[in-house]
């Protein structure tokens, strides 16, 4: 009973620290987007933050602090393309993310392709979503090879396929 008692008292420390990772990470995607996110998207006005001298994450710490840390609490932010804004995002208005879902930001420009090794069929689709570039997809699980090598330019006529184990 005794045990019982202490594997309980540990559970609710570990939910209650799971909670509050979820909601740091939330925060910070959230703060992220008010810098960099597209408006259309997220359906409310980008910056507002700032306007109405709200203290954030970003205001604090910096995007690129606040990008590591992001990713660090379970949130990977990725930019994708060498425009200087946002024009489309893997995350709309009142879509809830899991914590560990990479979230894309596309900014137009060229486009590297990234490392997708360990990426799940559902962050490879978001990602095709978000770019248009086409992926073929062969298997189901995590990515385990690319054809196409990370940091090399992609566009739509690009022959990029990746196998999932």
């Amino acid at each position: 009973q005794r045990f019982a008692k202490q594997l309980s008292s540990h559970a609710l420390i570990s939910e209650k620290n799971a909670v509050e990772k979820i909601g740091r990470a939330f925060q910070i995607r959230d703060d992220i987007l008010d810098v960099i996110g597209d408006e259309e998207v997220l359906g409310k006005p980008v910056g507002s933050d700032e306007r109405n001298n709200k203290q954030t994450y970003v205001s604090i710490k910096g995007l690129e602090k606040a990008k590591e840390d992001a990713n660090n609490a379970g949130v990977s932010v990725e930019v994708i393309g060498t425009g200087k804004n946002v024009s489309r995002q893997s995350v709309g208005a009142g879509v809830k993310e899991d914590t560990d879902t990479k979230i894309f930001l596309y900014t137009g420009g060229q486009v590297t392709c990234p490392n997708m090794v360990g990426w799940s069929e559902d962050e490879v689709n978001s990602f095709m979503t978000t770019t248009d570039i086409p992926i073929t997809i062969n298997g189901k699980g995590k990515v385990t090879k690319q054809s196409i090598p990370a940091g090399k330019v992609i566009d739509k006529n690009s022959k990029l396929s990746v196998n999932l184990k």
